[in-house]
């Protein structure tokens, strides 16, 4: 299975934010041990560098926790496609669609995601971290 992880998620375990990392944890831990496929696009790796700092993460910290993940997840590609369809899509918020379209790109089987509503209008599975994590051993 490959998921697409929405930046909250990314965000969630980089800063250790107490009442979710632990689902982050184990959906990466997934990840790490290659039973799935973590996708992440290039907007998660700099809105979470920039939302560590304000948590008073040390930059250097920040820097090698994203290395160390991603080493073993994908990065989609933000196509100037992906970006038209984000631009011209009937969104309530840009960086939304933009995930979206990159992440359906990348082909994936779904996005995980702490704000389902932000993907309402998503044709692929969305998916809360608990509610991932629910789904059947056979999915991995």
């Amino acid at each position: 299975m490959k998921v697409f992880i929405d930046t909250n998620i990314l965000v969630d375990l980089v800063c250790d934010r107490e009442e979710f990392v632990e689902a982050a944890r184990k959906i990466f831990t997934l990840g790490y041990e290659k039973k799935i496929t973590l996708v992440l696009s290039p907007l998660s790796y700099i809105n979470t560098f920039y939302i560590g700092k304000k948590y008073k993460k040390p930059e250097y910290a920040l820097i090698v926790a994203l290395q160390k993940i991603e080493s073993f997840t994908e990065t989609a590609n933000f196509t100037e496609s992906s970006m038209r369809k984000s631009l011209y899509a009937d969104w309530k918020d840009l960086e939304d669609a933009s995930q979206y379209y990159a992440a359906m790109e990348a082909g994936v089987d779904g996005i995980i995601t702490r704000n389902p509503k932000d993907f309402a209008k998503a044709i692929i599975p969305i998916w809360q971290p608990q509610d991932f994590l629910a789904l059947s051993p056979d999915y991995f």
